[in-house]
């Protein structure tokens, strides 16, 4: 199985570079889990993605976490064409932290800034729909917040109500 996962992008001040960055969790997780399976980089850039898209077959994609909606333009642009590239080829894929931001304004939803900081840089509890607890790290500064009209379904929230995870109705469905 392939997997396409997106990077944060990251500034190098000494050298005054922009890099493209994973953490190396991601790495053991699928080594761990999912060891048949092969994380193929999505860089920051519009010439290779269009390359990679129409030259690799991918099963699904994972938008990661980092960075902030609208910090990095071409990373926003990125994970937009990315999130064009699976509907049109009804490719699943899954948000993580930021990833879910940019799923949910790609659908026309609010990403607003959460005014509790016990979502940064810290652990909290999750209560799943199952009600069963998770305890998660937590680095986000930004929010879901969800319009009357939406086309997900909640399937996880913190203690103060933030929209930690949801799933597409119309895939939930089939």
């Amino acid at each position: 199985m392939r997997i396409g996962i997106s990077m944060r992008v990251t500034e190098e001040h000494d050298y005054v570079e922009i890099r493209d960055a994973l953490a190396n969790d991601w790495f053991e997780f699928f080594e761990s889990e999912f060891p048949k399976t092969e994380l193929f980089l999505i860089p920051n850039n519009t010439h290779q993605l269009e390359i990679i898209l129409n030259t690799h077959q991918f099963d699904g994609f994972i938008f990661s976490g980092g960075n902030d909606l609208n910090a990095y333009p071409v990373r926003d642009y990125i994970e937009k064409s990315i999130l064009d590239f699976c509907i049109n080829k009804n490719i699943p894929c899954l948000g993580v932290c930021r990833g879910m931001q940019i799923i949910s304004e790609y659908f026309n939803q609010s990403v607003v800034p959460i005014q509790d900081k016990n979502h940064t840089a810290t652990s909290h509890e999750i209560t799943l729909v199952d009600n069963k607890i998770l305890l998660v790290n937590s680095y986000h500064n930004m929010k879901v917040e969800l319009k009357e009209e939406h086309p997900f379904h909640i399937i996880a929230r913190s203690l103060d109500d933030t929209i930690e995870a949801i799933e597409d109705l119309k895939k939930q469905k089939s």
